[in-house]
């Protein structure tokens, strides 16, 4: 069965899972090596602000790789 993209429903579930799982660990490599790598090179920029945010270039490439199928699958990952 087809949706409207012409991807099946097993290849969405399989998109949605492989975005997710890029995206969880963009952001873990994110908390856990680039912001403090980030505090050791620059003490004055505020934890909150990421120079590298990895999780943007999954989006990035999610929506070049999956065109319009990815649309629905990052707008379910930001409002989780």
């Amino acid at each position: 069965m087809l949706n409207k993209v012409g991807f099946s429903v097993k290849e969405h579930l399989q998109n949605f899972v492989i975005v997710s799982v890029f995206y969880v660990t963009a952001y873990s490599l994110t908390l856990g090596f680039v912001v403090p790598l980030q505090q050791l090179v620059f003490t004055n920029v505020i934890y909150e602000l990421s120079l590298l945010f990895l999780p943007h270039g999954v989006r990035v490439l999610a929506i070049y790789f999956l065109a319009g199928a990815a649309c629905s699958t990052l707008f379910r990952r930001r409002t989780s």
